[in-house]
Formats: C-alpha cells, structure tokens, sequence
C-alpha cells in the first residue's frame, strides 16, 4: 500500500482521536521546530504537517507506534548498512529445507537497535552511460526493533538462475548476491520509533 494510503488509513484518524490540548500541542511543536524539506531547505509547517512527518512511516510498520504527543526533538537516527547473503539453487536455507530457487537474505548482526524500525525499499534506477539497470530488489519489506539473524528479502517470485523478469541484475554466484559494482541492492529507512526521524542506508551486495 502507498504511503500516502497509510496516511489516509491510519495517520489521519489517529490525529483526528487526539484531544484538543494535543492538537495544540503539536502545533506549538510545529511553530518552534522547522523541518528540512527535500530541496534542503528549512520550512516551518503546521501542527497537522508536522503529525504527518514524525508518525508516517512509524504507522506502516505498526499503528501502535505512531507517537500521541509531540516528541522531545528531531534528532535523526544513526545510519547503517546491511550485507546481502544468498543460499544458491538447490542449496540447504537456514530452516534446513531445500529450494529450487535461491534465495537472498540480509544479514542483520549486530541487532536491530530496540527503538528503530527498518524498511527495505527498492532505490531509484541506477542509470549508467551505456544502460539502464535495474535494482535487485523490487518489493518493500519491514524489519521489526530488535531483530536479529537472517532476514529473507527473496523477491516476490524467487531468484532463479537466469533472472526475474527485471532482476537480472542480481546473480546467485556461489555464495553471494552479485550486482552492478556501482549499485546497492536496496535502500534502507532506518526510522526511529522515539520521534519518528528517518536515516537512509543501503543494502550492499555481499562481493
């Protein structure tokens, strides 16, 4: 679902159960805290805006997290990257089972800190003189605060040999996702669950 349904599914009738004094509250929030818009610029928004900006991508992992009152600052989280790492064809998976297709994970170690939340996300379409690539990864995915080990980030309808149809690009080889050697596999939004705040990482190719 876009994030802009989320907004409308969960955002929106949240803010609308806040109590007046709340309301308030973020809209003092809003008129001493500008934000940085996406040309860099610092832009001062409303009360409502500014709901939007620290909850929104806290409701897509889970409702339960979206933050009531204001927080205590914007301080944006620590960035972070995480390695790929493949089972090939026909290889044993982490459960012990076998799979004709391979299958990508990410190695998430050390854990994923208690009060972050993590979204795997395609990138924007790494274009080079000669041709256009497209990026390994091609689905959304949600890594929970806490999490630690293997987590399976297998396309929609699993990696073969010879590619999903638009995932060429990202090869089993041995033990290794192999892609473009200028392009990470994905992005990461390393969202804080304290105030909402967003670092964008990647997802590198393990070689």
């Amino acid at each position: 679902m876009p994030l802009i349904n989320y907004i409308k599914v969960e955002v929106a009738p949240f803010w609308q159960g806040l109590t007046d004094a709340q309301h308030s509250d973020w809209f003092f929030f809003a008129a001493a805290n500008p934000i940085t818009n996406d040309q860099g610029e610092l832009v001062t928004v409303n009360g409502w805006q500014m709901f939007v900006h620290v909850n929104s991508w806290l409701s897509i992992a889970q409702a339960g997290l979206m933050l009531s009152d204001p927080p205590a600052d914007l301080a944006r989280p620590d960035p972070f990257n995480l390695r790929s790492t493949v089972w090939p064809i026909k290889s044993k998976e982490a459960v012990g089972t076998t799979n004709r297709n391979g299958r990508i994970f990410l190695d998430v170690n050390p854990a994923i800190p208690a009060d972050r939340v993590v979204f795997v996300i395609p990138a924007q379409t790494f274009v080079s003189e000669f041709s256009v690539h497209p990026w390994p990864v091609a689905h959304n995915s949600y890594i929970a605060p806490g999490f630690s080990g293997l987590h399976d980030l297998t396309v929609r309808n699993g990696l073969s040999g010879a590619g999903a149809a638009g995932l060429t690009h990202l090869r089993i080889r041995g033990p290794w996702a192999k892609g473009h050697p200028r392009q990470r596999a994905a992005k990461l939004i390393i969202t804080s669950t304290v105030n909402g705040m967003r670092t964008e990482g990647s997802v590198v190719n393990s070689k």
